[in-house]
């Protein structure tokens, strides 16, 4: 069997030139561009033919009510092609002998009560706690999101700062490991709630978060103590800037927020989380200034 609209058929064009004129398929006009009547041809022997003549037909007038039921076939390219009608209630081997089973309302209650949260629910209940929107849709639909809901059951106030830590180290921590590491929700509310109490700032976060998914056997608490503030951060600051005074006048000539970004990077990562770093800006900017008078303003 083939057809006329066919790219690849076997018919030649004067074949199909005959064929139109002995069943008088017309040419027409259509969406502004010349068409011709679609001529399907089957051959085969005479019962068979008859029988696919007539097949045909039904599956013309089957495709003018609407789409037919039928199985579809793939192809190696993706595409699909008819492969059979489905057959109708008569078939040999019919489903409908099992009788319906009725399915009480109170199961449907109890399986819907037992279902988890939504994403979409819970994309709103994360909107609520202050996360930006795009946050809020990225951590509902995350493997990270039981250790968020762990961490902050109930108060906002640490919600945003870890959703974006979470978001953002996790994805680091799986790639180095080359599987998702486990993250213990009772773990990081530890390390949360250090920060709203005031134990360490938040800039801190990011660093603990790290210790406690590459560090699993170290208790919490003792991670929040390296970072928890004290009464010699100051004092350690104070020696940080003495050390960088002298290596400070090879940055001569050069502006402010070079030398800046310099010490910043050698004094940080020690007071990370205990110092404030627009204090410790603040002081460097006075330190290094005045050992290093002739710095382009």
């Amino acid at each position: 069997m083939t057809h006329s609209d066919a790219h690849e058929n076997g018919i030649g064009a004067a074949e199909w030139r005959e064929l139109r004129a002995q069943l008088g398929a017309g040419v027409g006009v259509g969406a502004g561009a010349e068409t011709s009547d679609t001529v399907v041809l089957v051959w085969g022997s005479a019962e068979d033919v008859a029988t696919a003549a007539r097949e045909v037909l039904i599956r013309a007038r089957d495709a003018l009510a609407g789409v037919p039921a039928e199985t579809r076939q793939v192809h190696r390219d993706g595409t699909t092609g008819f492969e059979r009608i489905l057959p109708g209630s008569d078939r040999m081997y019919p489903d409908t002998d099992t009788p319906p089973l009725p399915v009480a309302d109170a199961l449907v209650q109890r399986i819907r009560a037992g279902l988890p949260e939504t994403p979409w629910a819970r994309e709103r209940r994360y909107h609520r706690l202050g996360l930006a929107s795009i946050t809020a849709r990225r951590l509902a639909r995350s493997p990270w999101a039981a250790a968020f809901d762990a961490a902050i059951p109930e108060s906002g106030a640490a919600a945003p700062r870890l959703a974006v830590s979470l978001l953002k180290r996790m994805p680091y921590h799986e790639r180095c490991a080359g599987a998702r590491p486990a993250l213990d929700g009772g773990r990081l509310a530890t390390v949360v709630r250090a920060i709203p109490e005031g134990e360490v700032r938040a800039e801190a976060l990011d660093r603990m978060l790290d210790a406690l998914v590459t560090e699993p056997d170290v208790p919490a608490a003792d991670i929040v103590q390296r970072y928890r503030r004290g009464q010699a951060d100051e004092a350690e600051l104070e020696r940080a800037l003495t050390r960088l005074s002298e290596p400070a006048v090879a940055f001569a000539g050069r502006d402010h927020d070079t030398i800046l970004r310099w010490a910043m990077g050698q004094i940080m990562p020690s007071l990370l989380g205990k110092v404030d770093p627009a204090h410790v800006r603040n002081r460097i900017a006075g330190v290094l200034l005045a050992a290093v008078p002739e710095v382009a303003s």
